[in-house]
């Protein structure tokens, strides 16, 4: 069901690059369904562009910081 998801939300992004709802979905789909957190983060980031101000814009913003973080200190 989720792969459905993706594909509609995709979609959505091919027709609108600045849907904020598809973009903020995938990322949680990405994040929580169909764990991918590089494709997580790369469409949290594009909802931020759309709707820095958005109610669920500081949620992304955690999920961005803490993937980033881990990254950097799992480098070492």
């Amino acid at each position: 069901m989720h792969a459905q998801a993706i594909k509609e939300f995709e979609k959505t992004l091919e027709r609108n690059p600045k849907d904020l709802y598809a973009a903020y979905n995938l990322g949680i789909i990405y994040s929580q369904y169909a764990p991918d957190e590089a494709r997580a983060v790369e469409y949290f980031k594009r909802y931020l562009e759309v709707a820095p101000e958005d109610e669920d814009a500081n949620r992304a913003r955690k999920y961005i910081m803490t993937r980033e973080s881990y990254d950097i200190t799992t480098q070492k």
